[in-house]
């Protein structure tokens, strides 16, 4: 029988910094997965299963933006840029019912992708960055995440490219926005965005509502934190409230 001298459970974490992370980033969250992650590679790039790991962000960020009360007077000061906010002492309603909806509309205008309208929160123009740290529950008791070359673990590519924008090539003619996906928010710009990462990993016993597990299946708690980078000339900028 184990005792409590016995060594804790094998783990393995690997950390990353560009040496650019601002400290006392102002807004920060969690966003939560489980079920599948395959490992993504040049050869096989898995867009499908990326794509679909991004819906299941997508929710979690909708509610972000609405619920957060600096994020949706960021979508409010950009829907009344460059409008008629009152027409003498009567105020003006804009066509989308609210002003934070007509931010979102316009932001949503500025990143078309195929068929889609993406929103993502961390962008170049913006001058945000992001830390990261992913807490990531696999099949595995042993193991690390970097190959031997110095290779990452493939599945940490494919969380990474879930949280960005799609690539070029990545979503095909079929791939629509489901019931509102118009507009699909997502983390990241690019994943160049991302400043610092922080990546530790457990074995995972079970998923949420399962009797058994498989050996793809993984649970991911990522915190992410904002970190503004410079004062822009123009569009919004995370404060600290």
């Amino acid at each position: 029988m184990a005792s409590c001298a016995d060594p804790a459970p094998s783990q393995s974490e690997i950390i990353y910094s560009t040496g650019e992370k601002v400290e006392g980033g102002c807004v920060e969250f969690r966003l939560l997965y489980w079920g599948q992650v395959l490992a993504s590679s040049n050869a096989k790039r898995r867009s499908a299963e990326k794509h679909a790991m991004r819906k299941a962000f997508h929710p979690q960020l909708k509610r972000l933006w609405t619920s957060r009360r600096i994020l949706l007077e960021q979508a409010r000061n950009f829907g009344m840029t460059g409008e008629v906010i009152s027409n003498g002492p009567d105020p003006v309603v804009p066509r989308t019912g609210s002003w934070e909806g007509l931010g979102f509309e316009k932001m949503a205008n500025e990143w078309p992708f195929n068929s889609f309208r993406f929103i993502p929160l961390v962008t170049e123009k913006h001058c945000v960055r992001c830390s990261i740290e992913i807490l990531f529950l696999r099949h595995e008791d042993t193991g690390n995440l970097v190959f031997q070359g110095g290779d990452i673990d493939g599945r940490i590519k494919t969380v990474f490219d879930s949280l960005r924008m799609p690539a070029v090539g990545e979503l095909g003619r079929d791939d629509l926005p489901g019931d509102g996906e118009d507009p699909f928010f997502v983390l990241l710009e690019d994943d160049k965005l991302i400043s610092q990462v922080a990546v530790s990993t457990e074995q995972l016993l079970l998923l949420p509502g399962t009797a058994r597990i498989s050996p793809n299946d993984a649970f991911l708690q990522i915190k992410v934190e904002l970190n503004p980078t410079m004062i822009p000339s123009e569009g919004w900028y995370f404060q600290a409230r």
